[in-house]
């Protein structure tokens, strides 16, 4: 399934992300030489990896609604007879 492949590689992916996280912070401790541009490009990959995982995590949110949504109609529709639509409430 999509979604599981996208939830595995998220994983992978954030395993990855924190090694890199890991040498920056390495490298800015070990020579105050390179601090500063160290600490702006790990700022910005910081803040690119935050906005590719915020959009991993609304696809899979969203694939993950419409199958339940699909499967919800299908029992629906051999209960009932009927399919009705489903307004999804998150608390």
């Amino acid at each position: 399934m999509i979604v599981q492949k996208l939830v595995s590689e998220r994983s992978r992916l954030t395993s990855r992300v924190d090694e890199v996280r890991d040498v920056a912070v390495e490298l800015i401790n070990r020579s105050s030489k390179h601090e500063e541009s160290v600490e702006l490009q790990l700022t910005a990959f910081n803040q690119r990896w935050q906005d590719i995982d915020a959009r991993i995590k609304v696809f899979t949110r969203l694939s993950l609604c419409v199958l339940y949504n699909t499967a919800v109609k299908v029992v629906l529709y051999e209960v009932l007879g009927e399919v009705h639509d489903l307004i999804l409430v998150e608390y």
